[in-house]
């Protein structure tokens, strides 16, 4: 069972809007909590920020949660703003996200801690470099969390105090980022105790002479700072960034630091960003209604541009400009033209 709750509306509940997560169950150790942000990626003034109050990582995850369009009493549709707009989308992607892995995997339901590190581990970063206490890990992406579904990069494994699990992973040329996670479903905690954490694993990489890389980790005294390497001793929700990848292997080292209530099972999720574009919106098959506004989006991790946005509507026989943006961009607002056609594509080079 995977729980998704709103990280609510209370930025404001104190003077620098941090430690303002509403519910106690919303900062469980399990659960995903999600933050609020706009189509421009940028997070609602409104939305809760962590950290928990025992330093943890919260929210988890950001979605869009300003002006979506909502039910209504009488039998209306209007625009709504909040975390409960952001964590309904949340719960929605993962839905679909839980059945693709029920179709690839004979049926099987996937473990919620599987799911919450691939959900985390492909979002799009976003505010500060790495995790931060305002959007967590970043904006989810469930084409890249389909991507290592489909492509399995995911090991299952336990591990008890002391014990030392390793995994390797190969980076390619056009390979330009390495992100892993561990996490695992923690036992539950004493009750009032100042460290809610029960089992404690730590996850480093390594690769040749590189020393082993750390997982990032926040100061909770600081919490506008920047996320920086070290032991995490907290969270059960760990991450490791590498962002300049030499093609080879990369050795994920799992170790038991203290685990009490043991064997802990644990997931570990890898995901590579590659060079090169991807359109991740629109993928194919969509209705777009002229003179509407439409969001083009893209990754690209070998930061290629500046991008030329184009449009066909006879199945790529001729193209036609739509603008061109920076290397930096990501996104582009597009009026659709109107001009019907059955046969349209959108691309980005």
């Amino acid at each position: 069972l995977i729980h998704v709750f709103s990280a609510g509306n209370s930025r404001g509940a104190s003077g620098n809007g941090w430690y303002t997560i509403t519910g106690g169950h919303k900062v469980a150790k399990n659960v995903i909590t999600v933050a609020n942000l706009d189509l421009n990626d940028n997070d609602a003034n409104s939305s809760s920020q962590g950290p928990t109050k025992d330093g943890r990582i919260k929210p988890d995850i950001g979605a869009v949660g300003s002006n979506v369009m909502s039910t209504s009493n009488p039998n209306r549709y209007v625009p709504k703003s909040g975390t409960s707009m952001s964590c309904p989308g949340v719960a929605g992607s993962i839905t679909v996200l839980c059945q693709a892995y029920k179709e690839l995997n004979s049926g099987n339901t996937v473990n919620a801690a599987l799911m919450k590190a691939i959900v985390c581990n492909t979002a799009d970063d976003l505010g500060r470099k790495g995790p931060d206490f305002t959007h967590g890990f970043g904006r989810i992406n469930a084409r890249k969390a389909y991507d290592v579904i489909k492509n399995k990069t995911y090991y299952k494994d336990s591990i008890s105090t002391n014990g030392t699990k390793t995994f390797n992973v190969t980076a390619g040329n056009n390979d330009r980022l390495l992100k892993v996670m561990v996490v695992w479903l923690d036992p539950q905690g004493t009750v009032g105790s100042s460290r809610p954490l029960v089992n404690d694993l730590d996850v480093t990489v390594s690769t040749g002479s590189l020393s082993p890389v750390k997982p990032l980790i926040l100061d909770p005294l600081n919490p506008a700072g920047i996320a920086k390497n070290g032991r995490d001793s907290i969270n059960n929700i760990e991450q490791v960034v590498i962002e300049t990848l030499t093609p080879g292997t990369y050795t994920i080292t799992v170790i038991g630091k203290s685990i009490p209530k043991g064997p802990q099972e644990f997931y570990v999720v890898y995901s590579f960003e590659s060079d090169g574009i991807i359109v991740e919106y629109p993928v194919g098959g969509e209705s777009l209604v002229p003179i509407e506004e439409e969001m083009i989006r893209w990754s690209d991790a070998g930061n290629n541009g500046p991008y030329s946005l184009e449009y066909s509507i006879d199945n790529g026989g001729s193209w036609n400009t739509i603008t061109n943006v920076s290397s930096s961009a990501r996104f582009f607002n597009w009026t659709v033209p109107n001009l019907p056609s059955s046969k349209a594509l959108v691309r980005v080079s």
